[in-house]
C-alpha cells in the first residue's frame, strides 16, 4: 500500500484494524515539513506491508490534529492497536523513524507471573527500562507491552517462566 493521505474517516478506519502506522502530521506550508515528506515517502514503500504509512495535512484536519495534542510540525505519532506507542517531533533522519518502525514491528507484549515466585522489582525495570514502552501492575501479575526479544530473554534469565 502507498503512502495515504488521511482524512478523519481514513484515518479513523485505519486506526481500528489495530496495524501498526506512522502519521506524519504536516502542513504545506511548513519548510521542515517538506523536507521530511521525502523521507516519509521512502519509508512508505519501504515499510509496505508491515506498517501503514500516512501523512494528516493540519490545515486540512485540524480535528485529528487536536486530538493527538499535535502542537508542532512536524509531528510524526506511530500507533498499534489502535493507541499511541511513540511520537517523534521535528525534522529527523530516516533512521530516527527506521528504528521505532523496526523496534513496533517485532515487539512483543509478555505477562510475569510472580503469584508463587518473586516480586517485580526496581532492578528488573532498570535492567530493560530502554525497551520497555509501558507495563501494567496487576497484582501478582505485570504486563509489559512492547518489549523486545533480547530484554524478553533477559526478563526470563532473571525471574523464570515468561508467558507470551
Amino acid at each position: 500500500m502507498a503512502l495515504q493521505h488521511y482524512n478523519k474517516e481514513s484515518f479513523d478506519k485505519s486506526l481500528n484494524e489495530g496495524k501498526l502506522m506512522m502519521v506524519d502530521f504536516w502542513a504545506n506550508w511548513c519548510g521542515p515539513c517538506r523536507m521530511l515528506g521525502p523521507v516519509i515517502e521512502q519509508l512508505a514503500g519501504q515499510y509496505e506491508g508491515k506498517a501503514e504509512i500516512g501523512k494528516v495535512d493540519v490545515d486540512e484536519q485540524g480535528e485529528l490534529a487536536m486530538r493527538y495534542g499535535v502542537m508542532s510540525i512536524p509531528t510524526v505519532i506511530f500507533f498499534k492497536d489502535g493507541k499511541e506507542i511513540d511520537r517523534k517531533v521535528g525534522v529527523m533522519p530516516a533512521g530516527a523513524f527506521t528504528q521505532a518502525l523496526d523496534f513496533h514491528n517485532n515487539a512483543r507484549t509478555v505477562i510475569l507471573d510472580f503469584t508463587n515466585a518473586r516480586i517485580w522489582d526496581e532492578s528488573a525495570a532498570t535492567a530493560i527500562r530502554g525497551a520497555i514502552m509501558h507495563f501494567e501492575n496487576n497484582g501478582n501479575q505485570v504486563q509489559i507491552a512492547d518489549i523486545d526479544r533480547k530484554s524478553c530473554d533477559l526478563l526470563q534469565h532473571l525471574y523464570g517462566e515468561v508467558e507470551f
